[in-house]
């Protein structure tokens, strides 16, 4: 009895979704040395955010699946787009600077997100690997950000700064002793 191979399919394959994406079919194979490259580089682009293993991660051929990339879903589809993006600057820039230029534009903010993403939602979908090591921050089991230090003015992230040595990012969050101060945006009240 011979075991029955399933070929990779467009949404599986790394290779064959950024061909898909392209606009080229499954089975034309001339430019897949070039593709592979670009997605290698975009890939360690990637690894340097934060996103996907720790010790990169190298496209041979059809056989790498986006699960073994990156096994988390919250960040795929960007991960996704991502590739996609600096593969076609490369492979098939647009001919208008306007297309280009909101190629880049949405590069970047991609860039951000999933630097973002990576930082504050450790795969596991909780918050607790962006402020892991810091005693005065506790992450509670529902996910807000709780701050109990002792500094009168301390950034937070996310564009949030906490008062007065106390901040939540869940403003329902149930204090002890009061009301949490008021989160302020990191534009409010440095003057």
């Amino acid at each position: 009895m011979s075991e029955t191979v399933k070929a990779p399919s467009f949404d599986d394959s790394i290779l064959l979704t950024i061909k898909k994406m392209l606009g080229m079919e499954m089975d034309y194979c001339a430019f897949d040395t070039d593709i592979i490259v670009f997605i290698n580089s975009a890939m360690m682009t990637l690894q340097q955010l934060g996103v996907g293993p720790e010790k990169g991660f190298v496209v041979t051929g059809l056989n790498e699946m986006w699960s073994d990339f990156i096994p988390s879903d919250t960040m795929l589809e960007g991960v996704k787009s991502y590739i996609f993006l600096c593969v076609k600057m490369v492979f098939d820039p647009p001919t208008s600077s306007f297309v280009m230029e909101s190629m880049k534009a949405q590069k970047e903010e991609l860039e951000w997100r999933l630097r973002e993403q990576a930082e504050f939602y450790p795969g596991d979908g909780s918050r607790k690997g962006y402020w892991e090591g810091q005693d005065d921050v506790e992450v509670t089991p529902s996910g807000a950000i709780v701050y109990h230090g002792k500094a009168p003015d301390v950034y937070l992230g996310d564009g949030f700064r906490a008062r007065g040595g106390r901040y939540a990012s869940d403003p329902d969050f149930p204090w002890a002793d009061g009301p949490a101060q008021p989160a302020i945006t990191e534009s409010e009240g440095d003057g």
